[in-house]
């Protein structure tokens, strides 16, 4: 292809992009590029249609190709941090905004788009420095004011955020935005007489957003008129709202005490999702969260405490830490429904909760089944009807899928059955989803597989006569009780496990669907000089995984379901805990500590989410620095 038809082909490519015929342009500036490899242009504009057709890692190809070409591109280096940024690379991202801002200082869009960043990013002095220069290269600009507003506020300067956010009301002439906005900080900040005519001339300029109506009814709870809160929410709710949408009215509702009201909008949710036909004879019940205690007390049913709540200490590299011990428990629960996504329990009209559910209080009501849990305990349930009757005694284990919740939480109940021999014979129910290296758990900590007893998989179980035996712990926190507990009963495998050649461990999540390691090849092959092999845990049956985590002096992993094997490693043992920023936890630096081992946690820079929750966003880690935090254990 001549000069002349590269140039006709990258116009034709031109047009087509312009016209929206992405593929196609595509297609057509490949052409180019095939005839000359160093067309900076069709790099460039190659790189936005990737983009914009979802693709970033391929648009951050050429786009670097494009700037290999030509290093000056102001507009490359922006188009690269925007493709580095879907990829939640913020570290390339923030790279690529600094060469674009060392070429182009003042320009006013790189500057905002690059302040976005850093706001995401919880760096949130850079992000209003940057917001500052980007409204001196465009001042008055409302946009801009209302976005430094934001990243003031979340950094704690709030008197300075509201005078941003009243100067960009100022200058957008009352957008229904600005005004919810300043209705939320006025609420924040404790002034709800004044939030309530800020998001009162929001509705009136038309304003219509869900998020606006939440804030109206808050700061009408905030003034005690909460029946009114309820009121305008339920009329609100009449409209035609997006599914997410009216379960959020459905919660809020409920949580402000009218539940008729929520049941009514939830059955318009479930209209218009496929959730309830997994479950066509599901009915709403209205329950209360209540102690077990207080249950069998009222009931006169039996209920063993035993432990006393205590607060526990563990000497941790960052100083002594100390997490309360809950109440644990053996409860007698008559006529009980196991609710099969919690394994807790319903008794009549309450709902048993603490002590069995390895959820945090905060993310109960993202279990399925549980439609909304409200500020005083009330709940509602999306609740078929019990698929079945276990007429004789029996007791509920419970469980799940995670293998780590599996060895650190649902274990934990069978120190406490340990304390009641004389219940040794009843049948044991566990979850469907119980993986099968569990059930060879709970068969080793003396529960033979003969006992166990899969609940149904969706729809409730009644029991004519259960015992429920409490967690020894709350989220997050295993107890020493628990501990304990695993060490003394698998101590011959424990042991087996210490005899051999000592081994230096990476637990490998390749196999996950999220929370990936993204570069997981380049911190094994840094790791390598030391020793260190991959292991995949579920490849190994379970007594075998325990040996094999007692014969390690080091373990190395990203935070996921395998993270539990340190509680096989033994004292002494080093544990490196890769994660990203969004499960930064205590929770395995705790542990170690119990435990007697050593702990470094990297914090790596998040990529994207291809889980269900926000802590599920695979990640990357600095090869070299994984390396000297284990380096580092293994010589101190």
């Amino acid at each position: 292809m001549t000069d002349s038809a590269t140039g006709k082909t990258f116009t034709l490519a031109l047009a087509l992009h312009q016209a929206g015929w992405l593929d196609k342009a595509a297609d057509s500036y490949a052409n180019v590029l095939r005839e000359d490899p160093r067309h900076a242009d069709a790099h460039y504009l190659l790189g936005l249609v990737r983009y914009e057709q979802g693709l970033p890692a391929e648009a951050a190809q050429h786009l670097r190709a494009a700037l290999a070409v030509d290093p000056a591109q102001a507009r490359a280096h922006v188009a690269a941090a925007n493709a580095a940024s879907a990829q939640f690379d913020v570290v390339v991202a923030g790279a690529h905004f600094r060469a674009a801002l060392a070429l182009e200082p003042a320009d006013a869009e790189t500057l905002r788009q690059f302040a976005g960043l850093m706001r995401w990013d919880r760096k949130l002095a850079e992000a209003a420095a940057l917001f500052r220069r980007a409204l001196a290269a465009r001042p008055g600009d409302p946009g801009l004011m209302h976005q430094l507003s934001g990243a003031l506020m979340e950094g704690g300067e709030v008197a300075e955020a509201e005078r941003w956010l009243r100067a960009s009301l100022a200058a957008d002439g009352g957008n229904p935005v600005t005004l919810a906005a300043l209705g939320a900080m006025m609420t924040t900040r404790g002034r709800p007489a004044e939030a309530l005519p800020a998001y009162e001339a929001a509705l009136a300029a038309g304003g219509d957003a869900l998020d606006l109506h939440l804030g109206l009814a808050a700061a009408l709870e905030a003034l005690g008129r909460r029946d009114e809160a309820a009121a305008q929410l339920s009329v609100a709710a009449a409209d035609a709202w997006p599914a997410d949408d009216l379960l959020r009215f459905t919660r809020r509702l409920f949580d402000l005490g009218d539940a008729d009201a929520a049941e009514a909008v939830y059955r318009r949710f479930a209209a218009l999702t496929d959730d309830r036909r997994r479950f066509p004879n599901a009915a709403l019940r209205r329950l209360t969260v209540r102690p077990a205690a207080e249950v069998c007390r009222e009931q006169g049913w039996t209920y063993h405490q035993v432990e006393a709540p205590r607060l526990c200490h563990a000497a941790t590299a960052d100083g002594e830490r100390s997490f309360a011990v809950p109440e644990v428990f053996l409860a007698r629960i008559d006529g009980a429904e196991v609710v099969p996504s919690s394994c807790t329990v319903v008794a009549g009209e309450s709902l048993l909760l603490d002590g069995l559910s390895t959820n945090s209080r905060l993310s109960v009501a993202l279990l399925p089944h549980v439609v909304a849990h409200a500020a005083d305990e009330r709940m509602l349930l999306d609740l078929p009807a019990a698929a079945e009757t276990v007429e004789e005694e029996a007791i509920l284990l419970g469980g799940g899928p995670n293998w780590s919740h599996g060895v650190l939480d649902w274990s934990s109940k069978l120190a406490v059955l340990e304390r009641f021999p004389e219940l040794a014979g009843l049948p044991v129910l566990v979850a469907p989803t119980l993986p099968g290296s569990i059930r060879d758990l709970f068969e080793l900590l003396g529960v033979p597989r003969a006992r166990m007893r899969p609940l149904p998989a969706g729809e409730p179980l009644r029991a004519r006569r259960l015992w429920v035996p409490s967690l020894t712990h709350s989220y997050q926190f295993t107890s020493p009780t628990h501990t304990g507990f695993l060490r003394r009963r698998l101590a011959p495998l424990i042991a087996e496990g210490m005899a051999r050649p000592r081994r230096r461990i990476f637990l490998s999540r390749r196999q996950a669907g999220y929370r990936a390691l993204v570069n997981e090849a380049e911190v094994l092959a840094a790791l390598a000089p030391l020793g260190v092999e991959p292991v995949v845990p579920e490849d190994f049956p379970m007594a075998e995984q325990i040996a094999l985590f007692a014969s390690a002096e080091l373990i190395v992993g990203p935070i996921g379901g395998g993270s539990a094997a340190i509680a096989f490693a033994p004292p002494g043992a080093a544990y490196v805990e890769l994660v990203h920023r969004r499960i930064a936890l205590p929770q395995y630096g705790i542990l170690t500590a119990l435990l007697g081992q050593r702990y470094r946690q990297i914090v790596g820079p998040m990529r994207g989410n291809r889980g269900p929750s926000e802590f599920d966003y695979d990640f990357a880690v600095d090869p070299a620095a994984v390396a000297a935090a284990a380096r580092g254990l293994l010589d101190g």
